[in-house]
C-alpha cells in the first residue's frame, strides 16, 4: 500500500525529491496526537492509528497542493524563494480554515466510546501539524532547487 502511494504521488509530481518532501510531512501529525492523546488519557489503539493513516493522508495532500502552488507562481515569473514566499501565503489560510473546519466538526465525535480516539488523534494532529508543514515546505524547497540545479548542470555538460 505504501508503495502504491509512493508511485501515485511520482506519477503526479514526476519527481523523487519532491515525493520524498511530501512524504517527509506525514509524521508531521505526531507531533500534535501524541500530547493530545496523552492529556486527554485516550489509548493510543487501532483507532488512533486509523486516525493517523488519515491525518498522513490530509498533510501529504496539503504538501501537494502547495507544492502545485509554488509550480505555478514559478511558471507565473517568480524567483524560487519568492514564490515558495508566495505560495505559503496564499495556501495557508484555505488550509488553516479547513483544518479549523475538521477539528470542530470532530468536537461531538469525542464523546463516542468507540470513535472518541479517532476524534482526538485527527483534532490533535490536524492544526499544529498543517502550520508546521508549511514551516516545512518553505524548507523544503532547497530540495526543488537542488533538483533544478543538478539538472541545468547536467543538461550543460551535454
Amino acid at each position: 500500500m505504501i508503495a502504491l502511494t509512493l508511485i501515485m504521488i511520482i506519477f503526479q509530481v514526476r519527481s523523487i525529491s519532491v515525493m520524498t518532501m511530501v512524504l517527509a510531512t506525514a509524521p508531521l501529525g505526531l507531533i500534535g496526537v501524541i500530547p493530545t492523546l496523552l492529556l486527554f488519557q485516550q489509548p493510543f489503539g487501532i483507532n488512533a492509528l486509523v486516525g493517523l493513516i488519515a491525518l498522513s493522508g490530509i498533510l501529504m495532500r496539503n504538501t501537494l497542493i502547495l507544492i502545485g502552488q509554488i509550480r505555478q507562481n514559478e511558471k507565473d515569473g517568480l524567483a524560487p524563494f519568492d514564490a515558495v514566499v508566495e505560495a505559503t501565503v496564499q495556501r495557508s489560510r484555505p488550509v488553516i480554515l479547513t483544518a479549523l473546519a475538521a477539528m470542530l466538526a470532530f468536537i461531538p465525535l469525542t464523546q463516542s466510546v468507540f470513535w472518541g480516539t479517532l476524534a482526538y488523534t485527527l483534532i490533535g494532529g490536524t492544526l499544529p501539524s498543517g502550520s508546521r508543514s508549511n514551516g516545512w515546505q518553505r524548507t523544503g524547497n532547497s530540495f526543488l532547487r537542488l533538483e533544478r540545479r543538478l539538472s541545468e548542470v547536467r543538461w550543460s555538460e551535454h
